[in-house]
């Protein structure tokens, strides 16, 4: 019922108006409905990008396992690094001390052994001495 009023609407419109015709109305309506379509085209694909970047952020740590390198500093920020622009004042310097270590096996017998640690502190990196 009420299609067939607005077609009665329609017609009656397009007999008043002389200079507008069927076709110059469907070709309107045409080119305001591809408008619309490129507009939310354009807002679904940004936004399926942003859900892409948002994916890759929240499984970042189980694509670097499976890559193996878990244990090793690939992206050294945070939210909070960009949010104060890379200001590390908030961080303070630590001091480690390796007092003891225990069984380790002799390198070479006649010559003094160089050891090397390496510490894994998690988000602030990795201290090495």
């Amino acid at each position: 019922c009420g299609l067939v009023a607005c077609m009665m609407i329609l017609g009656v419109t397009l007999k008043i108006a002389r200079q507008w015709n069927i076709n110059r109305v469907f070709f309107a309506v045409v080119q305001i409905v591809t408008k619309v379509l490129d507009s939310v085209y354009d807002a679904t694909l940004g936004l399926a990008v942003l859900l892409v970047v948002f994916i890759l952020y929240k499984v970042r740590y189980r694509i670097l396992m499976a890559l193996g390198v878990d244990h090793l500093l690939v992206f050294n920020w945070s939210w909070k690094d960009v949010a104060t622009c890379f200001s590390y004042a908030r961080f303070r310097p630590i001091e480690i001390l390796v007092d003891y270590v225990d069984d380790l096996p002799a390198g070479d017998i006649m010559g003094l052994n160089g050891i090397y640690i390496d510490f894994y502190l998690g988000v602030l990196g990795t201290a090495a001495e």
